[in-house]
C-alpha cells in the first residue's frame, strides 16, 4: 500500500467516504481498516486536534498559539453532538479560532459573539458548589456498590493496620495502586520508601505528598495522585484532598480563570489551594471526601455526556449513566446544578 500518509490526511479521507454525521469510532474504524498499523490512540488525538470547536484541542502542539481556524491541515471537523462530527464549514458553523484569555489561557472561541469581544471571552467567574450537588453525589455514591465497598475497605485497612511498618505499608500501597489504578509499578519499593519516611513526614500535607510520592530511583517524577490518596485514606482524610485529573478539571471549571491558582512545579500545591478556595467561596460544610465524590462523579459524568461511548471512564459509573434508575436520574440532574 506504500507509505502511509499523516493521520490527519487519513481522517480527511475518512470524512469524504463516510456519511455525516460520523462518529469517532466510524472514523477510527475506517482508518484502521485501510492502514492496520495505525495507532488508535493517535487517531483519537488527531480527531480532537482537528475539531475546531473542541476546547481540549489546545492541549496539542499544533494548537498551542492563537490562530484562526483556517489551516486545512488541522481545521477539518466540527463537533455536532456527543462523539459525532461533520466536516467543518465556516459559513455554516461560524468562524472559529484559538485565542488567549487575559489570564494567559488558550481557549477555543467563535467570532459570532456580541460586539466588544475581541481577543477572547471575559474570564469565567467562579461558580460555587451547592449543598444540593454535594447531597446528590452522596446519594449516587450509595448506589455504586463497588465504589462504596472500596472506600469501606480502605477505612477498615486503616483501622486494622494503623501503623507504617513494612507489611502494613505494603498492604496499603498495593490496595491504593490496584483499586485506584495509580500506575505505581514498583509497589514493593514504594511501600519500603513510605516505611522509611513515615516517621519524618512534614506537617504540611503538600510537602508530605511530595515526600511520599518521590520514590528513590523512580525516574525523577513525583507520584502525587498515589501519594494524595495514600495520605487521604491512611494518614488524615481531613488534611489530604484526593488529587486526580477529573477533580482538578472540575475545580478549575468551578473557580474560573480569575480565581484559579497555578503552580507548574507542584500541581498538588495549586490543587489544594484551589479546592480550599472553592470550599470557602461555596460556603458549604463538606469534607474532602464529600468534595471528592462530587468532583470525581461530575467530572466523569460530563466526560460521558461529551464523548458517549468514546469516554474513558469508570465502568461502574458508565453502567449508572447509561441506565439510571429514576432515583439515580434525579441525582444526576441535581449533580449538574
Amino acid at each position: 500500500m506504500g507509505v502511509a500518509p499523516p493521520i490527519r490526511q487519513m481522517i480527511r479521507q475518512a470524512t469524504s467516504a463516510l456519511d455525516e454525521p460520523f462518529s469517532n469510532a466510524a472514523i477510527r474504524d475506517w482508518v484502521v481498516q485501510r492502514w492496520p498499523e495505525t495507532n488508535r490512540g493517535s487517531i483519537d488525538a488527531d480527531i480532537i486536534t482537528c475539531t475546531v470547536n473542541q476546547q481540549s484541542r489546545v492541549q496539542y502542539t499544533q494548537n498551542q498559539a492563537p490562530r484562526v481556524a483556517e489551516d486545512e491541515r488541522y481545521d477539518l471537523l466540527y463537533r455536532v453532538d456527543r462523539g459525532r462530527r461533520v466536516v467543518y464549514d465556516p459559513e455554516v458553523h461560524g468562524a472559529w479560532r484559538i485565542a488567549r484569555t487575559p489570564a494567559g489561557d488558550l481557549v477555543v472561541v467563535c467570532d459570532d459573539v456580541p460586539p466588544g469581544v475581541e481577543d477572547a471571552p471575559a474570564p469565567a467567574a467562579a461558580r460555587p458548589i451547592t449543598q444540593a450537588q454535594i447531597d446528590a453525589a452522596n446519594r449516587l455514591r450509595g448506589l455504586l456498590v463497588g465504589w462504596a465497598a472500596t472506600e469501606e475497605a480502605f477505612d477498615r485497612l486503616r483501622e486494622q493496620h494503623p501503623g507504617f511498618d513494612l507489611p502494613s505499608c505494603l498492604l496499603k500501597a498495593a490496595a491504593i495502586n490496584d483499586l485506584y489504578s495509580t500506575r505505581v509499578y514498583a509497589v514493593w519499593r514504594m511501600a519500603k520508601h513510605i516505611t522509611e519516611v513515615a516517621g519524618e513526614l512534614p506537617d504540611d500535607p503538600v510537602e508530605a505528598v511530595q515526600v511520599i510520592g518521590r520514590l528513590p530511583d523512580g525516574g525523577g517524577g513525583t507520584r502525587r495522585s498515589f501519594a494524595s490518596k495514600f495520605g487521604h485514606f491512611f494518614i488524615d482524610p481531613n488534611r489530604f484532598p484526593i488529587f486526580d485529573s477529573y477533580c482538578e478539571r472540575m475545580v478549575a471549571l468551578h473557580l474560573g480563570t480569575e480565581e484559579l491558582v497555578r503552580d507548574g512545579t507542584n500541581p498538588y500545591r495549586a490543587f489544594k489551594a484551589n479546592i480550599d478556595r472553592l470550599r470557602e467561596l461555596s460556603g458549604i460544610d463538606a469534607t474532602y471526601r464529600e468534595l471528592d465524590r462530587y468532583l470525581w462523579l461530575t467530572g466523569q459524568y460530563r466526560e460521558w455526556l461529551d464523548k458517549g461511548d468514546e469516554a474513558q471512564i469508570n465502568s461502574e459509573l458508565r453502567q449508572l449513566f447509561e441506565g439510571p434508575s429514576p432515583e439515580a436520574a434525579r441525582a444526576l440532574k441535581a449533580l449538574l446544578g
